[in-house]
């Protein structure tokens, strides 16, 4: 949810020019990365862990680690690398193309998300 509503903050900060959205996107960004991301593997998490017995059932007390959203994230970390000038930012971007590099020919066509982030964060304009 937090990486969605980064994108459609930065378009309406494209599109209105008002800061404000860019920064809220930014703000969100920077709390997924607090509460999602997993360093050791280079990506984030769908939902934070739930403590043991918290109700959750089956697969759903299980965070899953998805390709689009990973890709997603990376195209939004980049584009608020760029705006900010945090380099942090882009390296968390390439952490995820990294992690995903050997995986994301197995998606087939769902893989296409993979090419797109690849593109944004390799785009130094």
């Amino acid at each position: 949810d937090q990486v969605a509503a980064s994108a459609a903050l930065l378009d309406a900060s494209a599109i209105s020019g008002r800061a404000a959205y860019a920064d809220l996107a930014e703000e969100l960004m920077r709390s997924a990365l607090r509460r999602l991301w997993q360093p050791e593997r280079g990506a984030f998490l769908d939902r934070v862990r739930s403590a043991a017995g918290a109700g959750d059932i089956g697969w759903l007390g299980l965070p899953f680690e998805s390709l689009t959203l990973n890709c997603d994230a990376a195209s939004v970390l980049a584009q608020l690398a760029r705006r900010t000038g945090d380099a942090s930012l882009r390296a968390r971007a390439l952490d995820i193309l990294a992690h995903f590099a050997p995986r994301w020919p197995a998606a087939g066509l769902d893989g296409a998300c993979y090419a797109l982030a690849v593109t944004d964060v390799l785009d130094e304009a």
